[in-house]
């Protein structure tokens, strides 16, 4: 505990025939102790996907581009104790009614996401506004670099940009892995680093790393937190 969460999934694919295939994704986090949901139920994805040689069209709430780069680059998996989504404070993890296309994984390593989203007048961090992004990525063997950037116009607060770009070296007996992430709001920017890796334990493994996040406000001291 503390390093992962619970969730209770649901998905399933069905062929087609004619190299399509559809297919769905429900994930919803829950609270194992007592069995309730700890948000809306289905707020980690619900999703519908089409696929085929060229890719895959999914549709619904799902992670959003920007937030891959982070999680994929954090040995805690921006999640729990000791990762940097503890002292974000500007992280928009997942958009509702989005429409997205992955590209198909036989490009030689290349690998990405596109996301468009209307606005639909929401003033929630998942359904914020008009939503523009896209992620593009290459891994090969031990090597692993991606970027990401979004747009968020939001109906009343602005717009809000994202921009980030991590990578990972796996060495074998140590997977050293960093990222940056900049976000600028109509009020504020944040900017915010993390270095860090995992050492191979038996079964299990060591996670180590090292964050600061800077919030500089428009008005206002600005304010670290490592």
């Amino acid at each position: 505990d503390g390093v992962n969460s619970s969730e209770f999934r649901l998905q399933g694919i069905e062929d087609l025939g004619g190299g399509l295939k559809a297919g769905f994704n429900l994930r919803s986090g829950i609270n194992p102790d007592t069995g309730t949901s700890n948000a809306k139920f289905w707020n980690r994805r619900s999703t519908v996907s089409l696929y085929s040689n060229a890719g895959e069209l999914r549709l619904g709430r799902d992670y959003v581009p920007t937030f891959w780069t982070q999680a994929l680059f954090d040995p805690f998996g921006f999640n729990g104790l000791g990762s940097t989504g503890t002292g974000a404070r500007n992280v928009q993890a997942r958009q509702d009614n989005s429409i997205g296309y992955f590209p198909p994984s036989n490009l030689g390593g290349l690998y990405g996401q596109a996301m468009v989203a209307a606005s639909e007048a929401g003033s929630s961090g998942d359904k914020g506004g008009r939503y523009l992004g896209g992620q593009i990525g290459f891994r090969a063997g031990p090597f692993d670099v991606a970027a990401a950037y979004s747009s968020l116009r939001t109906p009343l607060a602005g717009t809000n940009n994202t921009a980030n770009v991590g990578g990972s070296w796996d060495f074998g007996f140590f997977k050293l892995m960093g990222y940056y992430d900049r976000e600028k709001l109509p009020t504020s920017k944040e900017s915010r680093f993390e270095i860090g890796g995992s050492i191979p334990f038996g079964q299990s493994e060591v996670r180590v790393g090292y964050d600061r996040s800077k919030l500089k406000p428009n008005v206002g001291a600005d304010t670290t937190i490592d």
